[in-house]
């Protein structure tokens, strides 16, 4: 069935299209365009077979030059503003007043077709999106790897025209049209996977590409995952300690240190984040630092690295912002799941300006509360978000973290050799899903660690809630590091451990 759909959809898409429009029309009457008219059910089968969505040409691995309007389009990417633009079109359209013909998807049309009666026109609704790379994931090279100036010179508009709504001159920019509603189950900040018919630059859509949306999901790496069984994580477990100990020096810090890159917002309450774990590692200098971040960047799919110091702090404005007519990205517009690591190790005394204010308000409430602030003139909003964040410093972060630890770095277990095979990483790089993986905690060990906090504290012992919390939190995350569904006694002991060797700020 995918493979038929696929082999007509592939030949002559618009056709195909039509068809399934002109179907879910064919009752007698005004058309009702609510909805997708059949097409995005009929073709959303393709993201399951991943050898024929191979056959689709994709942006990330295509010259943008060869692609032509009306050919079929695959395009990843996070959705940089939801408000792009609306505008109304003929959406169906009476034929000989015998049948209505459906209008989505057609890039041109005829003379005639231009000047319908309004009697036999039934108007339609679509939504534009602004599409572009995610941050932290590997970039395209297309423009620069274009032959010419000529070439290149669209492209050369383009980061002129919408520069505030792209990271750097190499990130490209979509237009992406939404019909039938689809515009509401898209979010600002989410990475996408999209399939679409592409329509070529032009005075009409102001020098920027266009994606006609037919389907989309949700844009991961790897597109599925297979977590490793208990005794595989355990293997992969120790072989990834290995090495963070050569970078770190301490074992206590590589533990903490994978805690953190398989946390995740698994509830929220009000304002109070379960599952979320900020780690804060001390001691590092600038070039302990940059051999962390050098390891987790080749280690993880979405890694964002942000200097956190007076200049930077100073310079712009971390997050997005609106002036009313325009949304200007932020360098920490991030997608869910990302590692933003945040780099304090030359953070120096100075005087913030206006901009740093707000950038550590921003970055204060982004740990906090897991939300990223969009400022407008008058007024700002939050979304949710779920980004894991490392901050590394040298004495203890000016930020809110959940935990700081103090690393060692002792050379006797560090080492330079950091390398790894292709197989080694590619082993490890899919053992770090697990973050995305949920794990519970069974109603007896809810009742032993509760009689494990009474006894503590009749016992005099310097125990409070919030170090609960993250020891209920962490043993979370020690069960998840060794694939296991289920929290035991031993996970959220191993976890109390460690928690004991940090300062809870």
């Amino acid at each position: 069935m995918v493979a038929q759909l696929s082999e007509v959809f592939l030949k002559d898409p618009q056709s195909f299209l039509q068809k399934i429009q002109d179907a879910s029309l064919s009752n007698p009457g005004k058309p009702d365009l609510q909805g997708s008219l059949g097409i995005e059910e009929a073709v959303s089968d393709l993201f399951l077979n991943k050898d024929e969505l191979e056959k689709i040409p994709n942006f990330a691995s295509c010259n943008p030059n060869e692609l032509r309007s009306g050919q079929l389009l695959r395009l990843q990417g996070m959705i940089q503003d939801t408000n792009f633009g609306h505008e109304f079109f003929a959406g169906a359209i009476k034929m000989n007043d015998q049948y209505w013909r459906g209008c989505r998807y057609i890039l041109s049309c005829s003379e005639d077709e231009s000047y319908v009666d309004e009697n036999k026109m039934v108007l339609d609704e679509r939504y534009s999106l602004f599409l572009t790379n995610i941050p932290g994931e590997l970039k395209s090279n297309k423009v620069d790897s274009l032959d010419s100036e000529e070439e290149n010179e669209p492209y050369k508009d383009l980061i002129m025209k919408y520069s505030n709504r792209t990271l750097g001159k190499e990130d490209f920019g979509f237009c992406v049209k939404c019909y039938g509603g689809m515009e509401t189950r898209l979010r600002v900040c989410q990475a996408v996977d999209m399939l679409g018919m592409y329509e070529e630059p032009s005075e009409y859509s102001d020098g920027l590409p266009i994606l006609h949306l037919i389907t989309f999901e949700d844009f991961r790496q790897p597109s599925s995952i297979t977590y490793p069984s208990e005794e595989e994580a355990e293997h992969l477990r120790s072989k990834l300690l290995t090495q963070f100990n050569k970078i770190l020096g301490d074992n206590v810090a590589s533990e903490s240190l994978l805690l953190c890159l398989l946390s995740n917002v698994v509830h929220r309450a009000d304002s109070f984040i379960v599952g979320s774990f900020n780690l804060n590692l001390t001691n590092c200098t600038p070039e302990r630092a940059s051999r962390i971040i050098s390891l987790l960047k080749y280690l993880t799919k979405r890694t964002v690295v942000q200097k956190v110091d007076i200049n930077e702090l100073n310079r712009e404005p971390l997050y997005p912002r609106s002036d009313g007519d325009t949304l200007s990205i932020g360098r920490l517009q991030l997608t869910p799941g990302t590692l933003l690591i945040l780099d304090e190790t030359e953070l120096s005394s100075g005087t913030l300006n206006d901009t740093g204010v707000r950038n550590v308000a921003f970055l204060s409430f982004l740990l906090s509360q897991q939300e990223i602030t969009f400022a407008y003139p008058f007024s700002s909003y939050n979304i949710q978000t779920d980004v894991r964040i490392i901050v590394l410093s040298h004495g203890k972060s000016i930020l809110p973290v959940n935990a700081v630890y103090t690393s060692k770095f002792d050379e006797a277990l560090m080492s330079s050799e950091t390398s790894l095979s292709s197989d080694d990483l590619e082993g490890l790089s899919n053992y770090l899903n697990l973050w995305t993986r949920a794990t519970d905690i069974p109603t007896d060990m809810l009742e032993f660690i509760q009689s494990n906090y009474v006894h503590s504290r009749r016992s005099g012992l310097q125990t409070n809630e919030k170090v609960l919390s993250i020891e209920i939190n962490c043993s979370r995350l020690y069960a998840k590091s060794l694939a296991s569904n289920l929290v035991s006694r031993q996970h959220f002991e191993q976890a109390s451990s460690l928690v004991e060797q940090w300062t809870i700020p």
